[in-house]
C-alpha cells in the first residue's frame, strides 16, 4: 500500500511539472522599460499626430512625415497600416534637400497693400477776364492788321499772367481829326488820333470794356509813336468810369508782320505792348494801386514785356476778382 502511495505522489509531481510548463510557454514576454519610457516622455507628439497642423496634409499608410514643432523637440513619424513606432529625430527644415515628404507650409499671405493715395490735383489760379474793345477807322485791313497781330499779343499776354481776354471790334467810316504833337521833325509835325478826335457817337456806342484800342491810318503824316496810351485820368468815358486806351497807326513801315525780338510779327508786338500799358493804367491807381508794371531797358522785346506781366502779384490780381 506505502508503494502504491509513492507511486501516486511521484505521478501527480509530474503531472504539475507539466502543467507549469505549460503555462509558461503561453505568457507574453516583458515590456521593456526603454520601450515604456519613450512612449510615457512623448505625450506631445501624440497631440501633435491628434491635431495635425494645416500644413501637413493628411497621412496615408507607408508614409513618412517630417514635422517641425515650436514647442516640442522635432519628430520622425513613421506610419504604417499595423503599428506606428515613435523615436527621436533631428531637427528637419521642410521642403530642404534630404528631408521628409511633407507638404511645405501654406505661403505666407502678403501684407495687404494700402490704397494709393489719391493723386494731388494742382488747380490753376483762377482766371482774371480782361475785356478791350477795338474801334477800327479809315478802312484799316481788319483780318491782316488787326485780328491776327491782336490774337498772337492776347496770346502772349495770357501766357505770362493770369488774365483771359477777349474783345469786339467796331468800325467806322466817319471822318476823324487828328491831334499834332511837336517831335524831332518840328513843332506839331506828328499826329496821334485820340478818342475826342472820332465822333463821339461814335465813341458813345463802343461797348463797354475794361481798356480800348484805336487803329487808323496816319495817311502820309508822321504818327508821333508807334502807339501810344492813355491813362485812366485821359480815358474814354463809359458808365461814369474813364477807360484807358491805347492808339496805333497800322499804316507805317514799322507796322508789318515780320519777327521781331520773340514775336511772330512785329505789329503783334506794338498792340501786345500797348495793351500791357492800358492794363498798368488801370491797376497802378486806385482802388487797385498795384506797382507799376516795368521791364528792363534794353531786354529784347519778349523779354521786357513778360517780365512787365510777372510784376503781377496774386495781391493785386484778387482786387480784380
Amino acid at each position: 500500500m506505502q508503494q502504491v502511495m509513492a507511486i501516486f505522489a511521484a505521478v501527480l509531481l509530474v503531472a504539475l511539472a507539466v502543467a507549469v510548463k505549460l503555462g509558461n510557454d503561453d505568457a507574453p514576454p516583458a515590456v521593456s522599460l526603454v520601450q515604456t519610457s519613450t512612449i510615457q516622455s512623448a505625450p506631445q507628439t501624440v497631440n501633435v499626430l491628434k491635431a495635425a497642423p494645416r500644413s501637413v496634409k493628411k497621412i496615408a499608410a507607408s508614409t513618412t512625415v517630417s514635422v517641425v514643432s515650436s514647442s516640442a523637440p522635432s519628430l520622425e513619424v513613421s506610419t504604417t497600416s499595423t503599428s506606428t513606432a515613435i523615436v527621436a529625430a533631428a531637427p528637419v527644415v521642410i521642403g530642404g534637400g534630404g528631408g521628409g515628404s511633407a507638404s511645405p507650409p501654406a505661403p505666407a499671405l502678403a501684407p495687404a497693400s494700402e490704397p494709393a493715395p489719391p493723386p494731388v490735383v494742382v488747380s490753376e489760379p483762377a482766371r482774371i477776364l480782361w475785356t478791350v474793345g477795338v474801334l477800327v477807322l479809315d478802312g484799316v485791313d481788319i483780318a491782316g492788321k488787326v485780328d491776327a497781330p491782336l490774337q498772337e499779343a492776347i496770346a502772349f499776354v495770357e501766357r505770362f499772367s493770369r488774365f483771359r481776354v477777349s474783345y469786339n471790334v467796331a468800325v467806322s467810316s466817319l471822318p476823324h481829326g487828328y491831334t499834332h504833337y511837336d517831335c524831332d521833325q518840328g513843332p506839331q509835325a506828328c499826329v496821334v488820333v485820340n478818342y475826342y478826335d472820332v465822333d463821339s457817337g461814335v465813341v458813345a456806342s463802343l461797348p463797354t470794356a475794361d481798356s480800348y484800342i484805336l487803329f487808323w491810318n496816319a495817311s502820309g503824316s508822321t504818327p508821333l509813336q508807334a502807339g501810344s496810351a492813355w491813362g485812366v485820368a485821359n480815358g474814354i468815358p463809359k458808365e461814369g468810369t474813364q477807360r484807358p486806351y491805347a492808339t496805333i497807326p497800322a499804316d507805317p513801315w514799322w507796322y508789318n508782320n515780320q519777327p521781331f525780338e520773340g514775336f511772330n510779327q512785329r505789329s503783334a508786338q506794338i498792340i501786345a505792348h500797348e495793351l500791357i500799358n492800358t492794363i498798368n493804367a488801370k491797376l497802378e491807381v486806385a482802388p487797385y494801386s498795384c506797382a507799376s508794371l516795368t521791364g528792363t531797358p534794353g531786354d529784347p522785346a519778349d523779354k521786357y514785356e513778360s517780365d512787365r506781366l510777372k510784376k503781377l502779384t496774386d495781391e493785386c490780381y484778387d482786387k480784380l476778382q
